[in-house]
């Protein structure tokens, strides 16, 4: 006996479209494309033949809300492009060859526009399909329905008794099992392939119902793979250990994005999900908790290996990539402004456009929703000899909310550590996290928070800033930075890029801060921050080290009124802050402990008069001016610390004497 489910399946109606041999060729004139086309893969190829398979359903029973109407499903097994840097320039130019329509002439428009204008006015003698037949008959025929027939009564009774069913109207699977991009350069009349691109299952499913619609995307892995690089055996075993380097039959790979091999064959790397939700809905309030749109974005696990050479070769690539277009000359297009005389003339002068009346939204409903978590994403750096660092990041979350009020965004990182991979160091960790947290950001933003009434409360703010920032164990290896600092010597444009954006970020940062008593906004400030914990020892093989603990930082502020008024009478705001480092030290860890510095604490508190009228939509540089002075109170402990550090350098130097 059959099953519900097995009914369910066989109650659609079926049609399969099935394309095959979908190919594609760019061939010169002393070239055999026909022999190239048979054989399915030559360097003529930009895209190889593939297959597509689809899938229409249509359900023969639409009253049960537990099958969907329409059901669409397709699978490309593989897409297949290759193109190199000669192929590309020719078609380019043969795309350039191709002669475009000149555009329209403008005189033309215009007479045609002035001939809709003057169209003849008056009822028109054509049916229209919009407006029904209001006849007195036609009334008859609905109120008193002739005996057998259904009539309208009984449909829309159906209709009511299914108007909370959240049923489905149609379901849409696609899928690409994968997807291969190979990029090749053309060296002494030969195609080699430098760069391919593998992303396995790419895919997307969606469902529209009455009351919502759901889409979700994935990514099933990602693979970018250098085929023309070799290496030293020494980096190729460092590859292999830390996974970033892949042999294969045509011998070992490097993997410049790679995702790690997973046990599960239905692993995914990315999922995106999207849902809209109808606020009128029944379940709105529960099932979809006030959202009308969220976006969820779960990203597992990547690694990105920055090798040296292969990113110059990819630089240098790029660059020949770049297709030299011969400019090209555009008519310019006069246009001609409207006479609004003649428009009254011809009785055609706009009206202006009612304002629909806008129902009072519930405050409690959010309008977007986004929440984003990444696992684990991995960063390394070498050259063609060495691996020079490796880098974790582990626990990224964020969730940003939307609402008529306010906007709430919330972020933490979990972990983040940086290696060191010279094989006899004792400090294989440049950089770690002593606790569970990196980072955790609460931030909230109100709309209107201190408008109106609200200006004279002081519990209202703009926005609300709390951060905890965990303690950061860094060891300074001076040799790690040369090699570091070697490294990025090659990228001169990049550097030159990174120092400019600094300067221009710079001087807006300063204009903002000299402007901050005329845009500043009521910023509730609540800051605890473990300071890093710096350790300098002798060398990477060394255990006599320099332990720099710079304590704990907090930052807090609170708003007051002032008795001090403006001329039209509104009252003043003073921003109060307070500072507090507490627990500053200086240690040298020899043969015995010696503690340099006696552990360090100091109070500071920054008032600051708040504008008459502050703006939410400007963004405060309070923390900037705070931070200053910070910097100014922390100067009287640098000197001492420079002379320390100076003493330790005197007796390293003795002793390595």
């Amino acid at each position: 006996m059959e099953t519900v489910e097995e009914v369910m399946l066989r109650a659609y109606d079926k049609f399969n479209i099935q394309l095959q041999s979908i190919q594609v060729l760019y061939a010169t004139g002393n070239e055999d494309w026909r022999s190239a086309r048979r054989m399915g893969n030559s360097n003529m190829h930009v895209l190889r033949p593939i297959s597509i398979h689809l899938c229409l359903q249509k359900c023969m029973f639409d009253k049960d809300p537990r099958m969907a109407k329409m059901k669409v499903s397709g699978e490309l097994p593989l897409l297949s492009l290759g193109l190199s840097d000669y192929r590309l320039q020719q078609l380019i130019d043969l795309g350039m060859s191709i002669p475009l329509p000149e555009p329209p002439d403008t005189d033309m428009e215009d007479i045609f526009a002035l001939t809709i204008r003057k169209k003849p006015k008056g009822p028109s003698t054509l049916p229209s399909a919009a407006e029904p037949d209001v006849s007195p008959n036609s009334l008859k025929k609905v109120v008193n329905p002739p005996p057998g027939g259904t009539g309208k009564s009984s449909s829309l009774q159906r209709a009511t008794s299914q108007e909370y069913v959240n049923a489905t109207d149609m379901e849409l699977n696609f899928e690409i099992k994968k997807v291969e991009i190979t990029l090749s350069q053309r060296i002494n009349k030969q195609e080699v392939p430098m760069v391919r691109l593998l992303v396995e299952r790419l895919g997307t499913t969606m469902k529209m119902r009455t009351f919502d619609m759901s889409v979700e995307a994935y990514l099933g892995g990602i693979y970018l793979q250098h085929l023309k690089l070799k290496d030293s055996d020494q980096l190729r075993d460092q590859l292999i250990n830390n996974k970033l380097l892949t042999v294969t039959d045509e011998g070992p790979i490097i993997n410049i994005i790679n995702t790690p091999a997973h046990k599960d064959p239905k692993f995914k790397l990315l999922t995106v999900s999207y849902l809209k939700a109808n606020g009128d809905g029944p379940e709105f309030s529960t099932t979809y908790g006030n959202t009308e749109q969220s976006i969820n974005v779960h990203f597992s696990a990547l690694e990105v290996l920055l090798h040296l050479g292969a990113l110059l070769g990819l630089m240098e690539f790029a660059q020949s990539l770049q297709p030299n277009i011969p400019p090209s000359t555009v008519k310019e297009v006069k246009t001609t402004e409207k006479d609004e005389a003649g428009k009254e003339k011809d009785g055609t002068v706009d009206k202006p456009k009612r304002k629909r009346k806008v129902k009072p939204k519930d405050p409690k409903i959010i309008d977007i929703k986004v929440k984003a978590n990444l696992d684990s994403f991995g960063v390394a750096i070498c050259t063609a000899d060495k691996l020079i660092t490796d880098v974790k990041i582990k626990g990224i979350e964020s969730t940003v909310a939307v609402q008529q009020a306010k906007t709430t965004v919330a972020a933490v990182i979990r972990d983040m550590i940086v290696f060191d991979p010279s094989p006899k160091s004792l400090y294989p960790q440049i950089l770690s996290i002593e606790g569970s947290e990196v980072l955790k950001a609460d931030i909230v933003a109100y709309n209107g928070g201190t408008e109106g009434e609200k200006f004279a409360d002081m519990n209202c703010v703009d926005t609300s800033v709390a951060v905890k920032i965990g303690c950061m164990k860094i060891t300074f290896l001076n040799k790690f930075v040369t090699d570091l600092l070697a490294y990025m010597d090659h990228f001169q444009t990049a550097k030159d890029a990174l120092k400019e954006a600094g300067e221009t970020m710079a001087e807006k940062s300063l204009e903002q801060a000299q402007n901050i008593q005329a845009t500043a906004a009521r910023i509730l400030l609540d800051i605890q921050m473990k300071a890093p914990l710096i350790v300098v020892p002798q060398s990477s093989t060394s255990s006599n080290v320099l332990c720099v603990d710079l304590g704990m930082l907090t930052l807090g502020n609170e708003f007051q009124m002032a008795k001090a008024k403006a001329s039209d009478g509104s009252p003043a705001v003073m921003d109060q802050m307070k500072i507090e480092l507490t627990s500053l030290k200086l240690s040298r860890y020899w043969t015995f402990f010696i503690q340099l510095l006696l552990p360090i604490a100091d109070n500071t508190e920054y008032s600051n008069a708040l504008p008459f009228r502050a703006k939410s939509s400007v963004i405060c540089c309070s923390f900037l001016a705070l931070l200053m002075t910070f910097l100014d109170k922390l100067e009287k402990c640098i000197p001492v610390i420079y002379c320390l550090i100076q003493l330790l350098v005197l007796d390293l130097s003795h002793c390595m004497g």
